[in-house]
């Protein structure tokens, strides 16, 4: 099934993380992990889903087998560590926004130990 505009709505948290997971394509100096959070596991397979149908270029995207401590399932999306990922991020939070609405993000960096707001 096809999402359509607003499906995934309040089903995405707005945190997302940033380079706290460890790839599986490959080592963390080549590839960026980017982790969105989401309320069910449903919402997080069809968000899987969407992004692998997606025009933007990542290496793959997965749903955590499990819940978080928080009982939050993730998924997790590996890009290229380049000058592209930035591109390539800001169009996967538009794509993003076609499903979920306007977010306000808050993006964690860990390997800078940073937080920005983002609004989409």
């Amino acid at each position: 099934m096809a999402l359509k505009r607003g499906d995934l709505k309040d089903t995405i948290l707005p945190k997302v993380s940033v380079d706290e997971y460890e790839p599986k394509s490959g080592t963390v100096e080549e590839i960026i992990v980017v982790g969105f959070f989401l309320i069910d596991e449903d919402p997080a397979k069809d968000l899987d889903g969407f992004i692998d149908r997606g025009t933007c270029n990542i290496l793959d995207a997965d749903v955590s087998p499990n819940p978080n401590a928080e009982g939050h399932y993730m998924v997790f999306i590996e890009f290229m560590r380049d000058d592209t990922f930035f591109n390539e991020f800001q169009m996967l939070l538009k794509d993003i926004k076609n499903v979920a609405g306007d977010v306000e993000w808050l993006l964690s960096l860990q390997r800078t130990k940073r937080v920005f707001l983002l609004k989409t």
